[in-house]
């Protein structure tokens, strides 16, 4: 009889509590690889920002008119893109030190991707915004301002079309990064009964 009840434990106890192990682990494993996807995100932004920074800070003492005005909003505009990219960075390193459960695996995916294609509609907003400005200052009697206008608005198409190349790449990467990660261990799980199974491939 021992040798009968010891497998049947197994089965009943030691074998759900390994399956539950290695699906904790996964989720894990899926949940860094979005972290780390979002660090190298910050990185691109930081590295942007400070190289627009360091380029137009040193032009705006050598320029004038229309270009000082383009070099001036792209130091204010990559201060802030600065500013989030530190920010954001600081936030998933602590991220990582968390564990997720399912649910908080699903939204937190959700969310990244959602956000990401989001911003490629204001990037969009921000170009449009710039050509606007050229428009105005185009129409624009006084020469200073009409300058000054122009110059603003070419650094927004500028930075507008950086940020929605730059959140397009990225909503793709993590939108394959869910799709071949929790998406696709979802489709191993189906209803059995009045409760939930997971197909477990075995070769």
């Amino acid at each position: 009889m021992k040798s009968f009840f010891l497998p049947l434990f197994v089965l009943l106890f030691a074998l759900p509590s390994f399956l539950f192990s290695q699906s904790t682990e996964q989720l894990n494993d899926w949940n860094q690889r979005r972290i780390q996807i979002q660090e190298r995100q910050m990185y691109v932004l930081g590295g942007w920002a400070a190289g627009n920074m360091v380029y137009s800070g040193i032009r705006l003492g050598q320029t004038e008119g229309e270009r000082r005005s383009f070099h001036q909003m792209n130091v204010a505009w990559n201060a802030v893109n600065l500013t989030i990219a530190g920010l954001a960075y600081y936030g998933s390193r602590r991220e990582r030190k968390k564990e997720f459960s399912l649910t908080e695996t699903l939204r937190a995916q959700s969310g990244v991707e959602k956000t990401l294609l989001f911003n490629t509609g204001l990037d969009v907003g921000y170009m449009a915004f710039g050509l606007y400005l050229m428009e105005r200052g185009n129409n624009t009697a006084e020469l200073e301002r009409s300058q000054q206008l122009t110059g603003w608005g070419q650094s927004l198409i500028l930075q507008g079309g950086f940020l929605f190349t730059y959140d397009l790449i990225f909503a793709i990467i993590q939108s394959r990064h869910g799709n071949q990660g929790v998406m696709r261990w979802l489709d191993n799980v189906q209803p059995v009964g009045l409760g939930l199974g997971i197909n477990i491939p075995l070769g």
